[in-house]
C-alpha cells in the first residue's frame, strides 16, 4: 500500500469514517488501482502464450519460505508434523484492482496468504496478531467454502467457529458481524445483490451489511457443499455436498433461485473443484479422482465432459490439493497447486467458443477478423479501409437530399444501433435515408473494400426520416420494413426483400420484391419509428411499435402482466410487440413493454437465443427511461424494471445496444455518458469501460487524448454504429468521422 493509501485509511479508522457493523456492506473503499500493468508482468505474459485447452507453470517467487509447498503448510498441535492448509477447499480469490489473490486456509492452525502479480510473490498476510480478530486455531476441520470475498470493497470474509468475521483488506484490521448460521456451509458474496450469501439447512441466505434474510429454499443441502460467484455472468452456482451431491442451484443476478439439472457426477469438496471459465462464463467442475473437467453451461442447463486426462497428460502430479482462481482480465484460471502454480485457458465445449479468437463459418478469415487476432485484450486500433474514393467514411455513409441533383446531403447512418451481418460473406450492410432524402445501400465486404448503391429499388424521395432499427439479413436476403401515411399505415410491417449475393457479384441492378403483410393498425408513428428483428428460435420477426398514453390495458392487455415493482408504482404500458412468421397471413399480438415503442432496438442474441428490447425515446409525452425487455424463444415476455447500475436513459440517438460475442453478455455503449456497461441479464450492469485511460494506456490509438471530438478516439458525432463479429471476441465501430474502430474483448 502506497503512503498516500496508508494514511488516508488511518484517517478513516481515526475519524471513524467506513461502514460499522451496523451499515451497509456496500460503501466502496477508494482504493488507488496498481501502476504495474497485469499483461506486463510474468503471470500476464504467461496467460498471453496460452492456448485454448492449455496449462503452463508459472516461475513463481515464494517470500519467507523455500516453495509455495512450504508456504501452505503449517505446524500441527503436537508441534512436529506440517499440515497443509489448501485441502477440501473451495477456490480462492482475485483482486484485480489490486492484482492480488487471497486465499485464507486452514489445518488445525489458519494461515492468509497471497500471490502479488506486481512481483510475482506469493507471501503471508500478518493478521492474527490486530485485535479483535477470530481464532487461528481451530483443532478440527479445513477452509471449505467459509471464506468469499469482495474485492469492490476490500473486504474478505471467513465463517469461523466463533462468528462471522469481515476482513478489511487495505486497513489490515478484523470486525466482527452478527450471525447464528454456522458450520461447514458454503458462502459467497454476490455483486449484483450487494450481500453475503449462504447455503445451510437447504435455504438461501442473503446478509446486507444489517441483517440477515432468507432468500428461498434450496436443492443444495449446504454442508460440505460448494458455492461461486460468476464475475462474468453475474449469478451465483451452488452443489454437491454430503447431503446433496449431485443437485445444483442457480441464484441469478436478481436473486431468483433457479434448480437447474442435476451434475452428471457426485461432488464432493474434499476431491472437487467449482470455479468458472472467464471467457465463455460457464462453470467447471475439475474432479481430481477422476482426472476430469466438466463444463456447465446455465443458458443451456447441460454439463459436458470437457476434458479427461491419463497419468502421462494430468497437468498436475498424483498428490497435492489445488485452489482455482478465475482471472477475467487475462481470460484464463490460476490453479495454486504446492509443486508449482500452474495457468491454464478453458477451450469450451459448447458452441460459445473460448478461444480469444476462432475462425468464422466460411473458409476464409476476413481481413478485420486476421487484424483482430494481432489486438491484446482491451485494446482499441483504426482499421484502414478502401473508400472507393471517398477521403473519409462521413463521405460513403451520407445521403442526398431531393429533389436529385441538388448536391445537399447530410449524414444517413443515424439513430440506429448496429448494421446487419452476413455471415456467409463476413459483410456488413447498411441502409441510409434522411426526410425526402435517397435511399442508399452501403456495406463493407470482408476486404475491407466500401460499396454504395444509390436508390436500389427505384428512385423513392418518400418520407422515412431515418433507418432506425428495421433492416434484418435472413439466410441471404435484406429484408426491409418501409414506413407509411395516414391510412397507409396498415401497411407497416410489410417488407421489400433482396438477395445480397447479386450485389456480392458486383450487380447494381437488383430486384426488390414485396413480401409478406401490414399489421392492419393505424395508430402509429408515421416516420418508420419502430424497431423489426428476426428471431431465428422463435422462427420469425418481432416488432416493437408505440403506444400513446390512452393506449392502457384496454384493447391491448398485457399477457405477462405487471413487475413487482410495477405494479406497486403503477406503472403504464408504453409499446406494443407484435410477431410474424414466415406463411403467416397477419401479425399477431403479442404483449405490452414498459419500453417506449418509439425508436427502439430488438437486439437478437445468439449466444443465449433471445432477444433483448431496448427502449425508444419519448412518444405522447412518455418519459425516456431504461427499462429493457426480454423476449425468449418461447415468446415469453419478460419485462425488467428500471437499469441498475447504469444510465438512466437509453436513447437510440447516442446509445447502442450490442452483445459480446464470446460470452453473450449484453453491452451498452453510450457516446453521450462516455462509458460502456457490461450486463449478463439487461438489467444489473456493471462498467465494462470508462475510457479514462485514453492518452495514457498502450490500449488506445497513439494521440487521442479524450472520448470524443478533437483529439478523441471516436469522432464529433454520435451517429456510430457498433456489430459483434460472430465466434470472436470482437466488437467493429462504425464511425462516420474516424472510421472503423476494432476492439477486442475484455474478459470480465
Amino acid at each position: 500500500m502506497s503512503i498516500l493509501s496508508w494514511g488516508m485509511s488511518l484517517l478513516i479508522v481515526l475519524w471513524g469514517y467506513g461502514p460499522t457493523v451496523g451499515e451497509t456492506a456496500t460503501q466502496t473503499e477508494v482504493v488507488p488501482p496498481s501502476s504495474v500493468s497485469l499483461r506486463d508482468t510474468e503471470l500476464g505474459r504467461l496467460a498471453q502464450s496460452l492456448q485454448p485447452g492449455e496449462f503452463k507453470v508459472l516461475d513463481e517467487k515464494v517470500d519467507g519460505a523455500s516453495n509455495l509447498s512450504r508456504l501452505l503448510r503449517v505446524p500441527a498441535g503436537d508441534g512436529k508434523r506440517q499440515l497443509a492448509i489448501d485441502a477440501w477447499a473451495d477456490g480462492g480469490y482475485w483482486d484485480p484492482r489490486r492484482q492480488r489473490t487471497f486465499f485464507l486456509g486452514h489445518r488445525y492452525r489458519k494461515k492468509f496468504i497471497s500471490y502479488w502479480a506486481a512481483d510475482n510473490t506469493w507471501r503471508e498476510i500478518p493478521c492474527w496478531d490486530v485485535k479483535p480478530a477470530p481464532s487461528q486455531i481451530e483443532k478440527f476441520g479445513h477452509p471449505y467454502g467459509r471464506i468469499t470475498y469482495d474485492w469492490r470493497r476490500g473486504h474478505y470474509y471467513h465463517l469461523a467457529k466463533d462468528g462471522w468475521w469481515r476482513y478489511w483488506v487495505d486497513e489490515n484490521r478484523w470486525e466482527q458481524l452478527p450471525g447464528t448460521v454456522g458450520g461447514y456451509v458454503p458462502i459467497a458474496w454476490h455483486e449484483g445483490l450487494q450481500a453475503l450469501i449462504v447455503v445451510s439447512d437447504n435455504q438461501f441466505r442473503a446478509f446486507d451489511g444489517k441483517a440477515w434474510r432468507v432468500l428461498g429454499d434450496s436443492a443444495v443441502n449446504g454442508y460440505h457443499s460448494s458455492a461461486r460467484y460468476n464475475e462474468v455472468r453475474g449469478d451465483l452456482l451452488t452443489l454437491g455436498g454430503n447431503h446433496s451431491m449431485q443437485k445444483v442451484d442457480l441464484l441469478t443476478a436478481t436473486g431468483e433461485i433457479r434448480h437447474v439439472q442435476d451434475a452428471p457426477f457426485k461432488f464432493s469438496i474434499s476431491s472437487d473443484n467449482l470455479t468458472y471459465d472467464p471467457s465463455s462464463g460457464h462453470y467447471l467442475v475439475l474432479k481430481w479422482d477422476e482426472k476430469e473437467l466438466w463444463e456447465y453451461s446455465p443458458d443451456q442447463d447441460e454439463w459436458r465432459l470437457a476434458m479427461r486426462w491419463d497419468r502421462k497428460t494430468w497437468p498436475f502430479n498424483s498428490y497435492g490439493g489445488v485452489v482455482p482462481y478465475p482471472i477475467d482480465e487475462l481470460g484464463v484460471i490460476l490453479w495454486q497447486y504446492g509443486p508449482g502454480t500452474r495457468v491454464y485457458r478453458h477451450q469450451s465445449v459448447f458452441e460459445s467458443k473460448s478461444e480469444a479468437v476462432s475462425s468464422p463459418p466460411s473458409a476464409t478469415k476476413s481481413k478485420l477478423v486476421a487484424i483482430g487476432a494481432t489486438l491484446q485484450p482491451g485494446e482499441w486500433r483504426y482499421v484502414d479501409t478502401d473508400l472507393g474514393g471517398a477521403s473519409k467514411l462521413s463521405q460513403v455513409l451520407t445521403i442526398e437530399f431531393c429533389p436529385l441533383g441538388s448536391g445537399r446531403g447530410t449524414h444517413g447512418n443515424g439513430w440506429m444501433d448496429s448494421f446487419v451481418y452476413d455471415p456467409e460473406s463476413q459483410s456488413f450492410w447498411v441502409l441510409m435515408m434522411r426526410d425526402r432524402s435517397d435511399k442508399r445501400l452501403a456495406w463493407l465486404d470482408a476486404d475491407l473494400r466500401w460499396h454504395v448503391v444509390r436508390n436500389p429499388w427505384g428512385e423513392d424521395c418518400s418520407t422515412n426520416r431515418r433507418p432506425f432499427n428495421r433492416l434484418s439479413l435472413v439466410n441471404g436476403m435484406l429484408y426491409w420494413p418501409p414506413a407509411y401515411w395516414g391510412e397507409e399505415r396498415k401497411k407497416m410491417g410489410t417488407f421489400r426483400r433482396a438477395p445480397v449475393a447479386p450485389y456480392l457479384r458486383g450487380e447494381t441492378s437488383v430486384t426488390w420484391e414485396e413480401y409478406g403483410v401490414g399489421w392492419g393498425q393505424t395508430s402509429a408513428g408515421q416516420n418508420g419509428d419502430f424497431a423489426v428483428e428476426w428471431f431465428p428460435e422463435f422462427g420469425g420477426w418481432i416488432m416493437h411499435v408505440p403506444g400513446r398514453t390512452t393506449a392502457i390495458d384496454k384493447g391491448w392487455p398485457s399477457r405477462e402482466g405487471h413487475t413487482e415493482e410495477g405494479a406497486a408504482q403503477g406503472k403504464q404500458w408504453n409499446g406494443r410487440l407484435f410477431y410474424f412468421r414466415p406463411g403467416d397471413s397477419q401479425w399477431t399480438y403479442l404483449d405490452r413493454t414498459y419500453s417506449q415503442g418509439y425508436r427502439s432496438r430488438l437486439l437478437y442474441n445468439p449466444i443465449k437465443g433471445e432477444m433483448l428490447l431496448g427502449p425508444g425515446g419519448t412518444f405522447d409525452k412518455q418519459p425516456i427511461t431504461a427499462e429493457f425487455t426480454r423476449i425468449l424463444a418461447d415468446g415469453i415476455v419478460q419485462k425488467l424494471d428500471q437499469a441498475v447500475g447504469a444510465s438512466l436513459k437509453y436513447h437510440t440517438g447516442s446509445d447502442n445496444l450490442t452483445y459480446c460475442p464470446s460470452t453473450g453478455d449484453y453491452l451498452w455503449w453510450s457516446y453521450k455518458d462516455r462509458m460502456m456497461w457490461r450486463s449478463g441479464d439487461g438489467q444489473h450492469w456493471q462498467v465494462y469501460e470508462d475510457f479514462l485511460g485514453i492518452g495514457n494506456s498502450p490500449l488506445f490509438p497513439k494521440g487521442r487524448q479524450k472520448f470524443a471530438g478533437r483529439e478523441g478516439l471516436f469522432g464529433a458525432s454520435s451517429f456510430i454504429q457498433v456489430n459483434p463479429i460472430p465466434n470472436t471476441d470482437l466488437l467493429v465501430w462504425f464511425d462516420p468521422h474516424r472510421g472503423v474502430i476494432l476492439h477486442r474483448m475484455r474478459p470480465q
